[in-house]
């Protein structure tokens, strides 16, 4: 997954800070060697890749797992819920969310179902730590999967630094635009988000652009495409872009909207608003914790609500400024390096049990 959005930005921005965290460790890294061994290891640590190339949450994964894995390690981390079932020593697992559980509606087919339940289950009864990246995340893992037998931590997710550079190049667009950035995923919300800017489309001179991949994922939600060829050119989908065109998108747009459903943590509003983008977002729980007072709430499964709070966002440049002022001083508490920090104590705190 170090290649994807989500779980790989995480991946791409911790791993490295964690190896050089640690230099006298040795790090068994278990996945594709062409997503990681481009990644800024530090000089001096030891560090060795073991091609994994086997599908996620399959049969093959855990066989994989099983004969690529080191003898014995003194702590396994899974940086996801996919844990290897037959490993017998210290396990540590980051939960980033238990979405396939809290909203099963969008979790694609009963048998993905079943699998999350079951690994869900299998880490609660197996991992001597788990991290969780916020404290919704971690509540809702008790709630629908119960207490486990070893500690649970949290620790916060961060933003790249990039993200804080005011020198973002040409604006990607000649119009003013609103922009929503993640993936076309049904939990995502995109629907609503589409009937309500069609509510405000002839009130507002802005256009709506949405940059998020739309394939090769296990869920897409279908419906988007059509929806937005009715807003015409008001509606930009731009697919997956590279990080200085995604960058642009977000530091040149009037506002980020995060209409999702369900989030974990919530990366993109956090993103924006190091960027001095005023965020617009779905009062989630996990939005709430990140964002604080420095986001406009919306209800998420009400068109009318997030067509009324996107307008007076985009029409009111008071409201814009007093947002844009508090994301950039919220965002500060959210760094990469602190995040590794507390993955480095959580692996230390498992290697003393």
């Amino acid at each position: 997954m170090a290649g994807d959005s989500g779980v790989g930005t995480y991946l791409r921005n911790l791993l490295p800070r964690v190896v050089a965290r640690r230099p006298s460790w040795r790090f068994t890294m278990l996945g594709r060697a062409s997503r990681l061994g481009p990644l800024a290891w530090p000089g001096g640590a030891t560090v060795s890749i073991r091609e994994c190339t086997s599908r996620i949450y399959t049969v093959t994964e855990q066989l994989e797992l099983l004969a690529k894995r080191p003898f014995k390690p003194d702590v396994f981390w899974s940086p996801h819920y996919n844990i290897p079932l037959v490993h017998a020593g210290r396990l540590m697992v980051t939960v980033h969310d238990v979405a396939h559980l809290a909203v099963p509606e969008f979790a694609a087919g009963f048998g993905k179902q079943l699998y999350a339940r079951a690994m869900f289950g299998a880490v609660r009864r197996r991992a001597d730590l788990i991290v969780c990246d916020s404290a919704f995340t971690r509540d809702e893992f008790l709630r629908l999967v119960g207490a486990g037998r070893g500690e649970m931590t949290v620790v916060h997710l961060g933003v790249d630094a990039a993200w804080r550079q005011r020198d973002a190049g040409p604006s990607p667009r000649a119009r003013p635009y609103a922009v929503y950035v993640g993936n076309v995923k049904p939990q995502k919300n995109l629907g609503v988000l589409l009937r309500a800017f069609a509510r405000i489309q002839g009130s507002v001179p802005h256009d709506l652009v949405i940059v998020g991949r739309r394939e090769g994922m296990r869920s897409v939600d279908s419906s988007v495409d059509a929806l937005a060829r009715t807003l015409g050119d008001r509606v930009e989908l731009t697919g997956e872009v590279a990080f200085d065109r995604l960058r642009a998108y977000v530091a040149y747009a009037d506002a980020l909207i995060a209409p999702s459903l369900y989030e974990g943590f919530g990366l993109p509003p956090l993103e924006a608003m190091a960027a001095g983008c005023p965020c617009l977002v779905s009062r989630i729980g996990a939005h709430s914790e990140m964002c604080g007072d420095a986001a406009l709430y919306c209800d998420p499964r009400d068109p009318d609500d997030v067509a009324r709070e996107l307008q007076r966002l985009l029409l009111e440049p008071e409201l814009g400024d007093a947002l844009r002022r508090r994301g950039i001083a919220r965002v500060e508490s959210f760094s990469w390096d602190q995040c590794a920090e507390g993955t480095v104590d959580a692996m230390e705190r498992t290697l003393a049990q």
